[in-house]
């Protein structure tokens, strides 16, 4: 079954690639490594998967307005979660002032100033980005359905 799950999760990302920036702490560019980015890709994947299905069952089951707009939700953490893969760089992380590439889950604090600002600004930036899509996309929902 978990053969089975990879599988498919590979196969739905094989079109998200991403130029590899190496295993090593970049302020503003790279902050997490390999381990950090699959937990990125499958939260993509859901994130996904459920902002795509959540209109079709309330159009299926004739759901208020109301419930259209929770949609925001799984778009936003998708898309969150897919540009912190594509970049290799965790929007959370960025805000936190940290970064983890280790395949433990181990963080690490960054302590220069500046390279705390560039995390912040990119970590921002992504976070803008994907709200204002979220939202596009929420609004597309609520008035085709």
């Amino acid at each position: 079954m978990t053969d089975k799950l990879n599988q498919i999760i590979n196969k739905a990302t094989i079109a998200v690639t991403s130029v590899e920036k190496g295993n090593q702490y970049i302020p503003g560019e790279c902050n997490i490594g390999l381990a950090e980015r699959e937990k990125r890709r499958v939260s993509a994947l859901m994130g996904g998967m459920f902002a795509f299905s959540w209109p079709f069952l309330c159009y299926v089951f004739a759901l208020p307005v109301f419930y259209k707009i929770f949609v925001i939700i799984p778009a936003i953490i998708g898309l969150v979660s897919l540009f912190d893969y594509r970049q290799q760089f965790s929007a959370y992380f960025g805000l936190t002032n940290q970064y983890d590439f280790s395949p433990n889950g181990a963080r690490t604090k960054v302590l220069d100033k500046v390279s705390q600002e560039k995390d912040q600004n990119k970590a921002f930036n992504t976070v803008i980005i994907s709200l204002g899509v979220s939202f596009a996309y929420t609004l597309l929902v609520i008035l085709l359905f």
